[in-house]
């Protein structure tokens, strides 16, 4: 097993790149750097040499389990107000029907008044969703993209959701200022 190690460090100045690290390969063939000094490639063994590998490998297997779980905590986080606020929308219902008698209302309180089951189912689909590509996706960046996209349509379903169920209450509001 042969590795070549250089250091931008071991540059020699005046000298092209190429002769640079003809020079450094030939002070230092055969060995490598540790923080112990330095070892020959032949005192490393391949039983040793693979049970380091494999422990690096475990170590980055945390790693990524931990910024899944990271960016799932952020998405159920965003999905407990999303849901929250979804329920409240019977509450606002009742609260236009008093305040409001008669009065139109815009499109989108109208659409969350008539399809708030729709728009509840929504918001519990979103973090099952971010939780089913932790186990789907094996690569890390693919996960973290859809749990990111999954983010982003649930803070846009809680905007909407705040938008559309206050959007009455300012009409009220500006009724109430323009009385005498």
């Amino acid at each position: 097993m042969t590795v070549a190690f250089f250091s931008v460090y071991s540059l020699v100045p005046n000298l092209g790149t190429r002769e640079s690290v003809a020079k450094y390969q030939r002070g230092h063939s055969g060995l490598y750097r540790r923080r112990q000094g330095f070892v020959k490639y032949s005192d490393m063994s391949d039983t040793s040499v693979e049970a380091k590998i494999s422990e690096l490998s475990a170590k980055v297997d945390s790693l990524i389990f931990g910024y899944k779980v990271g960016a799932l905590a952020l998405l159920f986080l965003a999905s407990l107000f999303n849901v929250g606020d979804t329920f409240s929308i019977s509450h606002f219902r009742q609260i236009f029907q008093d305040a409001l008698p008669g009065k139109p209302l815009p499109l989108l309180t109208n659409f969350l008044l008539e399809f708030q089951t729709l728009v509840t189912c929504l918001a519990v689909l979103w973090p099952a969703l971010g939780l089913l590509s932790v186990f789907i996706f094996k690569k890390v960046s693919t996960t973290i993209i859809v749990i990111t996209g999954l983010l982003i349509v649930v803070i846009l379903q809680l905007a909407l959701t705040w938008l559309g169920l206050f959007m009455p209450m300012v009409s009220l509001l500006n009724g109430i200022s323009d009385s005498p």
